[in-house]
């Protein structure tokens, strides 16, 4: 077990845990802001496991993983409808 900049325990990931997890991730699904699709996070499963047990160990998270994009997609009716019914929102 390694310390937190508190001084508390804190566990690290696996390689294995990590891999299982990315391939759960769903494929062909739009990036996120990062631009980065679920097939490249498969590649860099050390790097990655590396950087996920750094970012636990010093409860450090990158400001960008708090942003999401979401746009509004039209599903069915009439486009020029002044209501919010015939769309739906989308996140990345």
């Amino acid at each position: 077990m390694k310390r937190s900049p508190d001084n508390q325990e804190v566990a690290s990931y696996t390689e294995e845990e990590v891999l299982k997890c990315l391939k759960e991730m769903s494929k062909n699904k739009a990036p996120g802001p990062d631009e980065i699709t679920s097939d490249v996070f498969l590649l860099g499963g050390e790097a990655i496991t590396i950087y996920l047990t750094k970012v636990l160990q010093t409860k450090e998270v990158p400001p960008s993983w708090n942003e999401t994009k979401i746009i509004i997609l039209f599903k069915k009716g009439d486009p020029g409808h002044k209501e919010l019914s015939p769309y739906q929102s989308s996140s990345t």
